[in-house]
């Protein structure tokens, strides 16, 4: 998993950036965590800022979404994955058996990665439908912000999805 990881890092590292910095560069998320607390600090009255978060992240992933975006950014990897992920897994807690058929498994060297890879087509989708509305429509930002969470959770079902606000 640790050889698999590490290729598809090299491998996607080109295709997430800018987008995403919490995998493939080191010390991303902390950077920015910090560049988002001191934008918001400055922000101008009348502007927001819409935060997306994958509510239980890792463990509510479609596995079939993720097979899906492995197969098509690094199918080199695919089989392995596959054998991974393709099936439930069954997990055993003091005599009781428990089936996981969503999300990745805890631990997973893939994990972060396979995530990445997963809602990388999301990101791409908002960030285009916000650079369209900014650049032909001025309507108000709350209105928009509100728009764009809704049509995310609707049309984007790989994993749960959940949006806030935080207004200047």
């Amino acid at each position: 998993a640790k050889c698999a990881n590490s290729f598809a890092i090299g491998k996607i590292a080109s295709y997430l950036s800018p987008l995403q910095v919490g995998v493939c560069v080191p010390g991303g998320a902390e950077a920015a965590a910090h560049a988002a607390r001191r934008f918001i600090t400055n922000l101008h009255p009348g502007h927001l800022v819409m935060k997306l978060d994958f509510s239980n992240a890792f463990n509510t992933l479609r596995r079939d979404c993720m097979l899906e975006a492995v197969h098509g950014l690094a199918p080199e990897i695919f089989n392995f994955c596959k054998l991974a992920y393709d099936r439930e897994s069954i997990l055993n807690f003091q005599g009781f058996h428990i089936s996981s058929s969503e999300g990745n498994q805890q631990g997973d060297p893939l994990g972060p990665v396979a995530f990445a890879m997963t809602i990388h087509p999301i990101l791409l989708a908002l960030l285009l439908r916000s650079a369209f509305q900014q650049e032909h429509v001025r309507p108000d930002p709350e209105q928009v912000a509100e728009q764009q969470c809704r049509r995310s959770k609707n049309r984007y079902e790989c994993a749960v999805l959940k949006c806030s606000r935080h207004e200047a």
